[in-house]
């Protein structure tokens, strides 16, 4: 992933709640799958093996994220458990079939979170984080950002 990426990804986590940043995961999941099989079809086996253990590390988030007291949680435990064993399979096999599968899976599940994301109207998690408003500028194509709160009180709490 290049530094842009990250970035991008930090700044939406900063200033995410509960439901956009499951969200976030799945869309990284769905990234990391993406850049395992261009390293597969680029012959790089060290840097697909990289990437589908991220995806997995990003599925294993979602398990972590799971609110026991929903009922939704027991089969979503079951269905994350399958799909992280499926990219595992696929990762030591080299089997970018069985990558892709997996990865349907999952973009119809974020479809699902997506929809929530949109209803939920939480603060986000974490707070007292710097507020970063994007845009575009008088130039042409340039996005020029804007911080703001930057006085004492900016910083993470824990």
């Amino acid at each position: 992933m290049t530094s842009d990426r990250i970035q991008d990804y930090t700044r939406r986590i900063s200033q995410a709640n509960r439901s956009q940043i499951i969200v976030i995961v799945y869309e990284l999941a769905d990234l990391y799958i993406n850049e395992a099989k261009d390293a597969f079809a680029s012959g790089k086996t060290d840097e697909y093996t990289e990437n589908c253990h991220a995806a997995m590390r990003c599925v294993s988030h979602l398990i972590n994220a799971l609110d026991d007291s929903y009922d939704l949680a027991d089969p979503l435990m079951s269905l994350y458990v399958y799909l992280n064993k499926e990219i595992s399979m696929a990762c030591a096999r080299y089997d970018t079939d069985r990558l892709s599968k997996a990865q349907e899976q999952l973009l119809q599940l974020s479809e699902a979170f997506k929809e929530v994301a949109r209803a939920d109207a939480s603060r986000p998690v974490m707070e007292n984080s710097q507020t970063v408003y994007a845009g575009l500028t008088y130039g042409k194509g340039h996005l020029n950002e804007n911080l703001s709160d930057q006085g004492a009180g900016r910083g993470f709490r824990a």
